[in-house]
């Protein structure tokens, strides 16, 4: 998946600053994306960088290990919004999908906690 997602930034003449930002993303957590250094970014972070590499937002979640509709791995272009679930791979296991559904929650919970900041 990293590869793929450098292979498109580089193929637009994106810097590394200037995709992750259109991307609303830390260009570190890009780095680690396209390094291999996190494996399964959530669908919203794969909606946002599908959008900005023009990359099919599909093919990127089939490239994360997340269950697609068949046929869709080569749409171009995102939808409007990503789906509200994603079913994981049925071949991973319980301890790593409740890890991963702790980490979205806490992500959400952040989020939300951001949104409450003045």
């Amino acid at each position: 998946m990293g590869d793929r997602m450098r292979e498109a930034r580089e193929t637009l003449d994106l810097s590394l600053q200037a995709a992750a930002e259109r991307a609303d993303i830390s260009p570190g957590y890009l780095f680690k994306l396209e390094s291999g250094y996190v494996g399964t970014p959530s669908p919203r972070i794969l909606h946002r960088l599908a959008g900005v590499l023009d990359v099919g937002y599909w093919e990127l979640m089939s490239l994360a290990d997340y269950v697609v509709p068949e046929g869709e791995e080569h749409q171009r272009r995102p939808e409007a919004t990503p789906p509200a679930q994603s079913n994981r791979s049925p071949d991973r296991s319980p301890d790593r999908s409740l890890e991963r559904v702790i980490y979205l929650l806490e992500e959400v919970v952040s989020e939300l906690r951001r949104m409450r900041s003045p």
